[in-house]
Order: C-alpha cells, then sequence, then structure tokens
C-alpha cells in the first residue's frame, strides 16, 4: 500500500507545485512526506496485531483505533510528526534561501544541472541531504515503536516515545 501511496503523493506533489516558485520545494515535500509514514501506517499496525493474534484482518476493527484509549495519545504522537515535516519545509526553505537568495526555479533541469554543475549547488546540495538526514533520524527514533506500541499496550505518548528512543 505504502509503495503505491508515496510515488501518488508525489506525482500529486509535483503537478500542484508545478510552475509556481515551490519547486525547490518539490524534493522536501516529497521527501519530508514520509516523516508522516509512521502516523499514516496505523491502521496497518493493527492489522497486523490482529494477525498476530489468529484474527481475520478488518478494516473496520483497525478503525476502532479512533475509539480506543490510546487515540489521543496517537493523535499527539501525529501532532508530534506533523510538526517535525513543517519544520523540515521551513528548514529545506532556509538552506535555499541562503545559497540561492529568494531566485524562483524557471526548470527542474536548469535547477538540477546548477547543482550538479557548481560547487555552490553541490554544497547545497550535501547541507540539504545532511539536514534532511537529521530530520529523517529524529523521526525514526521517536516513532519506530512508539505508534505499535501505542496500539498493542496502550501506553502514554511520552512512554511510547521513550520506548522508541530506547
Amino acid at each position: 500500500m505504502l509503495a503505491i501511496t508515496y510515488p501518488i503523493v508525489g506525482l500529486l506533489l509535483a503537478r500542484v507545485l508545478h510552475g509556481y516558485s515551490f519547486l525547490p520545494l518539490l524534493f522536501p515535500l516529497a521527501a519530508g512526506f514520509a516523516l508522516l509514514g509512521p502516523f499514516a501506517a496505523i491502521v496497518f499496525y493493527d492489522l497486523s496485531r490482529q494477525r498476530e493474534r489468529g484474527i481475520i484482518p478488518r478494516v473496520a476493527a483497525a478503525m476502532d483505533i479512533v475509539r480506543s484509549t490510546s487515540s489521543i495519545a496517537i493523535g499527539l504522537l501525529g501532532a508530534m510528526l506533523a510538526a517535525l515535516f513543517l519544520t523540515w519545509v521551513a528548514t529545506a526553505q532556509s538552506i535555499y534561501n541562503a545559497f540561492f537568495d529568494f531566485a524562483p526555479v524557471f526548470s527542474m533541469p536548469g535547477f538540477f544541472r546548477h547543482l550538479v554543475g557548481t560547487t555552490d549547488g553541490r554544497t547545497f546540495f550535501l547541507e540539504w541531504s545532511a539536514a534532511g538526514s537529521v530530520f529523517a533520524i529524529v523521526a525514526f527514533s521517536i516513532s519506530v515503536v512508539s505508534f505499535p506500541t501505542l496500539i498493542d499496550r496502550r501506553a502514554s505518548a511520552t512512554d511510547a516515545v521513550l520506548t522508541s528512543l530506547r
């Protein structure tokens, strides 16, 4: 499901941003969308839990997450990942502005040639990638175990994040 969802969202983002000055944010938005992946996968976590218990998985039963005791903690953790995503987009834009001022990008091929063909472009891309890696590591660290813990153990958001960090 995720292998289909991510490319579709990426293509939709590309289509929406095409022709606007947001083209430099295409990659950060598409890559940053993965920061929200653990929250988007909670239904799949619950379906997997049902299968482990020998229950025939049903999406309707997985939607019981909304009414569970952990729903507030799941929402809180989802909001935390959304804030991390928005911070990533702002950081990516800041890095772009630091290297290229506020110059708009008129074509992706021209932008790509500038990235690959100039020292400034390569330095920009390395800094951009390093910043993105930090955001990815933070998102992974706080959520790799958190959502499954919230679904399976009905823990608090704090306990789930601390467990994930360990």
